[in-house]
């Protein structure tokens, strides 16, 4: 049975060479049980590996006699809404509704462990280095402005309220509520609390997304010091104060990740950004040029570039007129979902990029 503990050999063939076959015969009599413990009686039984999804949660009574393996799946699970899928000697357990992506499918195969949180989505702990799946803990800056995601650890951001609402959320999605901790990016002082905090509370640091940014719509010549260095000191500054504070953390342990959020306009121009785009366009040379200097420690450093995600809180700050415009400049005639540039910062995150560094990946189809 695997709840984030090592998995069974992943050969097709049990020790004596037979095929494994869920027609082999099995009992079982257990009275008011919690599904999980049923499946994990059948996985002892049985030898076979059995990965639960954190959404399968019943309480069930079996009384199964000389019934097949497949059989005494289908009256456990199927009745109670949930489904399985098998590869070689493994099953994987989910609830029929819950999005399990197909990849896994196959990329079970090359897991050693598993931990049984990375049964839901988006991807976020289906993390493999050579066959590993690592348990890693990931702190978001802003966590609260990006959509939903599963499997985090610590979230921060400026806006106590909505940072809570989106760790209500999450807790909701995942069974357990993230660590949430108020963090201006500005303050120097905060930054340091909320990585004295990270360590303090989970001993390491593996991932830093920093996400924090703010944005505004003003001509230059319209504008005057404080808009400008309000905008560059979240969305450049913030970066780089976190970076630095992560650097620290991370140097001890000669291993992380960073991964900053930039965006297609430290690419491009558009009237009314000087500001915002000159900081991302920033954000864009401290990745390259940190990713430098940490690469001795084993420190990866990375950087996505979004064009335009849809989330309620852009909808509120934006006019449509000017989100019917971007839309236009898109290739696939749409905004990118919040979880599609998630995709692109989890995989910067895991070991399937751990021969990138410094560089900046466009998720958009404006990249000069």
């Amino acid at each position: 049975i695997a709840f984030g503990q090592q998995l069974r050999s992943f050969s097709p063939l049990d020790k004596d060479g037979e095929k494994y076959d869920l027609s082999q015969k099995m009992s079982i009599n257990m009275k008011d049980s919690d599904i999980k413990n049923v499946l994990m009686l059948i996985g002892e039984l049985t030898r076979l590996n059995i990965v639960v999804s954190p959404a399968v949660k019943d309480t069930i009574t079996a009384n199964l006699e000389n019934v097949s393996v497949k059989s005494a799946l289908d009256v456990i699970l199927k009745p109670n809404g949930y489904s399985y899928f098998t590869q070689e000697n493994i099953i994987i357990v989910q609830a029929s509704d819950s999005q399990i992506i197909r990849e896994l499918e196959t990329l079970v195969l090359k897991l050693k462990y598993i931990n049984s949180e990375a049964l839901s989505v988006p991807l976020m702990a289906v993390l493999s280095d050579q066959g590993r799946v690592q348990s890693f803990t990931p702190l978001v800056t802003s966590g609260s402005g990006t959509g939903s995601v599963s499997n985090i650890v610590i979230i921060s951001d400026v806006h106590e309220k909505r940072l809570e609402a989106t760790c209500d959320a999450l807790g909701q999605i995942n069974g357990e509520r993230p660590l949430s901790i108020v963090c201006d990016v500005t303050k120097e002082q905060q930054v340091q609390n909320l990585f004295d905090k990270t360590i303090e509370e989970y001993g390491k640091l593996d991932v830093l997304i920093n996400n924090a940014g703010l944005g505004a719509q003003s001509l230059l010549v319209e504008m005057d010091d404080e808009e400008w260095l309000r905008v560059v000191d979240v969305t450049l500054n913030g970066t780089m104060r976190c970076t630095r504070a992560a650097l620290k953390k991370m140097q001890e342990k000669n291993a992380g990740v960073i991964v900053n959020n930039a965006s297609v306009l430290g690419w491009r121009a558009q009237p009314g950004q000087s500001h915002y785009a000159a900081a991302k366009a920033g954000v864009m040379a401290l990745t390259r040029c940190v990713a430098v200097e940490a690469a001795e420690y084993d420190i990866r450093v990375n950087c996505v570039a979004p064009s335009l995600a849809m989330h309620p809180n852009l909808a509120k700050a934006s006019n449509q007129e000017l989100i019917d415009t971007l839309i236009e400049q898109e290739a696939l005639g749409r905004a990118a979902e919040p979880w599609e540039v998630a995709n692109v910062m989890v995989f910067l995150a895991s070991d399937y990029s751990s021969y990138m560094t410094g560089e900046v990946i466009s998720v958009s189809s404006q990249h000069p």
